[in-house]
């Protein structure tokens, strides 16, 4: 399945239920995304920045930190690799 194909499988998370937080850098997406379709595959609800942010909004980074604070999430993925360790979105998520 081409990336393209994998991103548009995914489903947004639905924020009124318990989900699962993934933090990534950008650089990783096709080895992310592809995971988090798996993950979906499974039954877990999963919040990811593509499907989940208004990337168009000057608030975007504040509002993935708010949904880290969220009641319903239960659990940060957070996939490590060169560019997420160097990453300031990244940093910011892993310190909430």
């Amino acid at each position: 399945m081409q990336i393209n194909d994998v991103i548009k499988a995914i489903s947004p998370c639905d924020m009124e239920q318990p989900y699962i937080f993934i933090s990534y850098s950008a650089k990783d997406q096709e080895r992310v995304w592809r995971d988090v379709l798996k993950f979906q595959q499974m039954g877990y609800n999963v919040w990811l920045d593509e499907k989940n942010l208004d990337k168009t909004k000057d608030s975007w980074k504040e509002d993935a930190l708010l949904a880290i604070e969220d009641m319903y999430c239960m659990l940060v993925v957070f996939y490590v690799s060169k560019s997420s360790l160097v990453s300031e979105a990244c940093y910011r998520e892993l310190s909430k």
